[in-house]
C-alpha cells in the first residue's frame, strides 16, 4: 500500500522513516499517533521538522565552517563524541604538516611570460598587483591613440578604438610576416636610373648584399599588408590596427639591414618557441635548488652574425625613457639569451629590444 499510494521518492521515503523509532517520536513530540505496522529499522534516525530560518543558519555555519577545511575538521572532531583512538588518529593525519609544504607554490612549469609580468609588478609596485598578464600589459603599457580631429561632414565612419594589446599583437603578426630576404627586390625604380642606382654592379646586376631602405615603402607595405589579409594570413582587425608609419620607420633602421643579411643566408629565425629547465631557487630563494620547474616562451627574432647571435624583441610600451624599457624586460631576455646559448651552442653577442613607440634599438 506504501509503495503504490507514494506519489514520490521524498513520500516513499518519509512513510518510512515514520516507521522508525525516530519517526515515531517526533509523531508523539508533534500530538500525532503512531502509525501502526513493525519498526522497520532498529537503529536510532533523528527527526526533527525544520523551517526555512533552520535552513538558512545551517547553510551559514556551513560557510563559516569551512567544510573542506582541514583545520574546521580538525575543530568538529574535539566537540564530537567519537572513540578516542579513532580521534587520535584522525587528529594526527589531519594535522601532519608535510615537510616541504613550501613546494606547493612552486608551480612545475611556467612561461617567460609570468616571470616577466611579475618583475614588472615589482618595478611598477601596487599598479600592477593583482593584475592577470593580459591585463597588467594594458594597464601598464597600452599607447593613447592621437585621433585627428574631423568635421562630421568629412567622416567616412567612426572607428572604433584599438586597444594597446591588440596594436601589439598586431605589429608582432606583421614583423613575423615580413620576409626580410626579399625586401631588396622591392625597388620601383625605372630602366634609366639602373645604371646608376647605388648598390647595382656595372652590368646593371643587383649585388646581393645590397640594402635601401627607401625601396620598400608605403606602396610595398600596403600591397603586402593586403595580400597577407586575403591569404588569411592577417586578420581585418590587425590590418586596421598595425601602425604602417612605425613599421616603415623600423624598415630604415640598421637592424632591418642586418636582418635582411643575414635571412638571405639562411640564418635568421622568428617566433622560436623553447622550454628550458632551471633550479627552483632562481624564481624565489625560498625554494631548493634541488627542484627543477620548465620555463617556455617565444624568440620574437634572433639571427646569426660572425657565429655570433643577435637576440631582438619588439615592443609596443609606452616609455619615457630607454631605460624604462630595458629594466622592464631585463628579466625576459635574460631567460631569452640563455634558452638561445643552449640551444644554439654559440654566444648571444647582443641583446636588443626595439621600441616602436621611441622609434629606436635600445640594448640590454
Amino acid at each position: 500500500r506504501i509503495r503504490s499510494g507514494a506519489g514520490s521518492f521524498l513520500e516513499l521515503l518519509t512513510a518510512c522513516v515514520m516507521r522508525t523509532r525516530g519517526g515515531a517520536a517526533l509523531l508523539r513530540e508533534r500530538g500525532l499517533s503512531e502509525s501502526p505496522g513493525q519498526v522497520l529499522l532498529e537503529g536510532d534516525i533523528l527527526c526533527k521538522v525544520v523551517g526555512k530560518t533552520d535552513v538558512q543558519a545551517e547553510k551559514l555555519s556551513e560557510v563559516y565552517r569551512g567544510i573542506n577545511d582541514a583545520e574546521s575538521f580538525k575543530t568538529d572532531l574535539s566537540t564530537c563524541v567519537i572513540d578516542e583512538k579513532v580521534n587520535e588518529s584522525l587528529q594526527n593525519r589531519f594535522g601532519y604538516r608535510y615537510p616541504r609544504e613550501i613546494l606547493q607554490k612552486l608551480y612545475p612549469k611556467t612561461t617567460v611570460s609570468e616571470l616577466k609580468l611579475a618583475a614588472i609588478r615589482d618595478l611598477a609596485g601596487n599598479a600592477a598587483e593583482g593584475l592577470s598578464e593580459e591585463e597588467g600589459e594594458k594597464h601598464l603599457f597600452e599607447e593613447a591613440v592621437q585621433v585627428p580631429y574631423l568635421p562630421w561632414f568629412l567622416r567616412e565612419e567612426e572607428r572604433e578604438e584599438v586597444s594597446g594589446a591588440t596594436r601589439g599583437s598586431a605589429m608582432h603578426r606583421v614583423m613575423e610576416l615580413m620576409d626580410f630576404g626579399e625586401l631588396s627586390s622591392c625597388g620601383t625604380a625605372g630602366k634609366d636610373a639602373a645604371d646608376t642606382e647605388p648598390g647595382r654592379a656595372a652590368g646593371g646586376e643587383r649585388d646581393e648584399a645590397f640594402w635601401e631602405p627607401s625601396l620598400y615603402g608605403m606602396e610595398q607595405l600596403c600591397g603586402d599588408l593586403e595580400a597577407w589579409y586575403r591569404a588569411g594570413l592577417l586578420s581585418e582587425e590587425y590590418r586596421g590596427a598595425v601602425s604602417r608609419k612605425k613599421i616603415l620607420q623600423f624598415m630604415e633602421s640598421e637592424m632591418a639591414k642586418r636582418m635582411h643579411l643575414a635571412a638571405r643566408a639562411g640564418k635568421l629565425w622568428k617566433e622560436q618557441p623553447f622550454m628550458i629547465g632551471i633550479s627552483a631557487d632562481r624564481l624565489s630563494p625560498e625554494f631548493p635548488d634541488t627542484e627543477e620547474i620548465l620555463v617556455q616562451g617565444i624568440i620574437d627574432v634572433f639571427f646569426e652574425e660572425e657565429g655570433e647571435i643577435v637576440l631582438l624583441d619588439y615592443k609596443t610600451d609606452v616609455i619615457k625613457s630607454p631605460k624604462e624599457l630595458a629594466d622592464r624586460y631585463l628579466v625576459q631576455l635574460d631567460y631569452y639569451g640563455e634558452a638561445l646559448a643552449r640551444m644554439t651552442g654559440k654566444r648571444v653577442k647582443e641583446r636588443v629590444l626595439y621600441s616602436f613607440y621611441l622609434g629606436m634599438e635600445v640594448r640590454v
